[in-house]
């Protein structure tokens, strides 16, 4: 009897298994990012350069040393969108990682590491 319950939940294991959906990657290009977006909801401002450059600006806060402005150097590979913002937190370079969960030609969604999802509008392309 105890073998046959093994063997009988052995045989549904998959099925329960199968029906989690999987997390979808895209392939992200680097030109598909190159230009100004701006963040939905906000006066924050990403840009992105084709020399794998950036700036981000909150066009609601003047002070350029906020730790909300600032150069960064970005790179994607398929959908990881890692920025490095330098000169912080003591001249510290701090990386942020974000994984792209879709991009068209004017908008793109991404989330942290929290989960947490942004949204963005394509203003100007480079």
């Amino acid at each position: 009897m105890k073998t046959r319950m093994i063997l009988l939940l052995a045989a549904l294991v998959p099925l329960f298994t199968s029906c989690v959906e999987k997390e979808k990657h895209i392939n992200v290009s680097p030109g598909q990012l190159h230009g100004e977006w701006i963040q939905t909801g906000t006066q924050k401002y990403w840009t992105y350069n084709s020399d794998g450059t950036g700036n981000k600006v909150d066009k609601s806060e003047f002070d350029d040393g906020d730790e909300n402005n600032g150069d960064f150097e970005w790179s994607v590979r398929q959908d990881e969108l890692r920025h490095v913002f330098h000169g912080r937190q003591g001249n510290q370079s701090i990386p942020k990682n974000y994984t792209v969960t879709s991009i068209t030609s004017t908008s793109m969604k991404w989330k942290d590491e929290y989960d947490r999802t942004m949204t963005f509008s394509k203003v100007n392309t480079l």
